[in-house]
């Protein structure tokens, strides 16, 4: 009787696994410049500065964004996940799975510029090779 309890037991386990999808549940973290020059993203992703800055610097500089695509979860569950920190010099900006190709879709109809179109079709295959199993 134990046995067939156990044996039960892990073939329940076995099935759960199986129909958890890990990449459904993690989102996408990719590089600000992922989508374009500042002056086509800024409506999608805002300025190409720290979020809590008033403005950029004076001299040309970088700045590590982050940008989360998420498709499973909530916008406050990512928030929490992928926390604004200005202590840290960690900043995201979020964007929805539909949003994202949306957005990609849309600039890369336009084809403003070869390499940014490319960089914009790099972009959206890695979203969808990523979200591709939900």
């Amino acid at each position: 009787m134990m046995k067939k309890l156990l044996l039960f037991f892990f073939s329940v386990l076995y099935l759960q696994s199986c129909t958890y999808n890990t990449a459904t549940a993690t989102p996408l973290v990719l590089e600000f410049e992922n989508f374009g020059p500042a002056a086509m993203s800024e409506p999608l992703l805002g300025q190409s500065w720290w979020q809590w800055q008033n403005h950029g610097d004076s001299r040309p500089r970088s700045y590590d964004i982050k940008v989360v695509v998420y498709r499973s979860q909530s916008l406050n569950e990512i928030k929490a996940e992928y926390s604004v920190s200005k202590e840290n010099l960690k900043d995201y900006r979020y964007i929805a799975y539909s949003e994202s190709i949306d957005y990609l879709d849309e600039n890369i109809k336009d084809n403003i510029l070869p390499r940014v179109t490319q960089k914009l079709k790099n972009t959206r295959s890695k979203i969808l090779k990523h979200f591709e199993q939900e």
